[in-house]
């Protein structure tokens, strides 16, 4: 977990994709995986594969409200992007570990 959110703060997003994926291989329930998953491919760009993996990471974990604000964030800058409002396409400007802002470790 520690090594994809460092990646993804570094903007080194292939690389956080990469350590994402191999997380949820190993753990597939775990949410943060899904969560640094979607960070991972805002910054590439993939807008409706990371909306998909924040699902993912709201499946395992409804209440986290870091989840719920990135979804409604990403899904809404989708909706204009689509709209022709030319939403904003970079990731989320603060990637906080969810972990932390839960009052756990990351």
């Amino acid at each position: 977990l520690l090594r994809v959110s460092v990646q993804a703060q570094l903007s080194s997003y292939s690389l956080a994709l990469a350590d994402a994926e191999e997380l949820i291989s190993m753990q597939p329930t775990c949410a943060e995986g899904y969560y640094w998953q979607s960070v991972a491919l805002q910054g590439l760009g993939r807008g409706q594969e990371a909306l998909e993996a924040l699902m993912s990471a709201l499946e395992y974990e409804p209440q986290n409200s870091i989840f719920q604000q990135a979804f409604t964030s990403l899904f809404e800058d989708i909706s204009a992007a689509s709209e022709g409002g030319g939403g904003r396409q970079s990731p989320h400007s603060s990637h906080r570990s969810p972990a932390a802002a839960q009052g756990g470790t990351a």
